[in-house]
């Protein structure tokens, strides 16, 4: 992750994100405890690079300027960052994201 700043202090959940989380609430409840989650969050938040386990790299195409994480083998975030602003676009299975 790239962040010149270093500080992100603001965040945005997109709508879809939003339900997203509610549907792995419902689904495997227990990930949204997990260690790997909430880190993954907490160092995105505060403007941290993440380690190299969660595959960070940033989309072309379409979707460029958007960037993926694997918080787990298939459970992919999707995030934007622009200035302080971080936006959670997504939240879900390589399938459910991109097929």
């Amino acid at each position: 992750m790239k962040n010149e700043s270093n500080k992100v202090q603001n965040y945005v959940l997109s709508k879809r994100f939003k339900k997203d989380i509610t549907n792995l609430s419902k689904s495997h409840p227990e990930i949204l405890i997990s260690k790997r989650f909430t880190e993954v969050f907490n160092l995105l938040i505060n403007g941290k690079p993440l380690p190299e386990i969660y595959k960070d790299h940033a989309l072309s195409g379409n979707m460029q300027g958007i960037r993926d994480c694997h918080i787990y083998n298939d459970l992919i975030l999707l995030y934007e960052i622009k200035e302080d602003v971080i936006s959670f676009i997504r939240l879900g299975s390589h399938s459910e994201l991109f097929d």
